[in-house]
């Protein structure tokens, strides 16, 4: 379990698009399976938080202020009622980060379904499964640079993950044009990031509503 662990993480990281064709090819001996190595990466995601001394909630709040300085919550403009729900939110993603780590899968293998031919929803489930994985391991970083010099990298981080998305889903889908093999894989990461953004909107007002009827 141990070498096959290793493997995949070393794997991913060099030459990730054989390590994830060879797992849809059915090479299920050299690597673990997609879906365990998200447990897995999520455990000790979550455990790094734990050993770091950081609270999610904490390091969510560092990221957005980055993001946002002049957040909602500073604005003396807000009502009560929205400075609450944004409290309310924040501990309720913070207390739920386990399954915040692969939100974005089933967006990007749905927007994979719309752009490219040749493989099932299940199987680009699958593929983007390793992907984010591996990159559960930049956030792992994060967390760790947070603890130690208290400077919210998590925003950083964007470029290189997207880079690595692309790198994948360009190696996976070659065309017969190198420009259109990598511009389809940016359309691609958009469209689905896109999916994911309207999902979280009406989520967000969803909530908001009921949080607000509750009150």
């Amino acid at each position: 379990m141990d070498n096959k662990l290793m493997r995949t993480v070393w794997g991913l990281i060099v030459r990730p698009t054989q390590v994830i064709k060879a797992y849809l090819d059915g090479n299920r001996v050299r690597y673990i399976g997609p879906l365990s190595y998200l447990i897995v990466m999520s455990a000790i995601f979550i455990l790094t938080f734990e050993v770091a001394g950081v609270s999610p909630r904490e390091f969510l709040e560092a990221t957005s202020e980055k993001l946002q300085p002049q957040s909602v919550t500073g604005n003396a403009e807000v009502s009560e009622n929205q400075k609450a729900f944004m409290e309310n939110y924040m501990q309720r993603i913070s207390e739920n980060m386990r399954l915040m780590t692969g939100a974005l899968i089933p967006f990007f293998a749905l927007s994979m379904l719309i752009f490219y031919r040749g493989r099932n929803f299940l199987q680009n489930f699958l593929l983007v499964t390793y992907a984010t994985s591996e990159l559960i391991w930049l956030s792992i970083i994060s967390i760790i640079v947070f603890a130690t010099l208290q400077i919210p990298i998590q925003v950083y981080l964007t470029i290189p993950s997207l880079i690595y998305l692309l790198w994948i889903f360009a190696g996976l889908n070659p065309q017969k044009n190198k420009i259109w093999t990598w511009l389809k894989a940016f359309f691609t990461w958009v469209v689905g990031y896109a999916l994911f953004m309207v999902a979280i909107f009406i989520a967000g007002i969803t909530y908001f509503i009921l949080f607000v009827f509750e009150r």
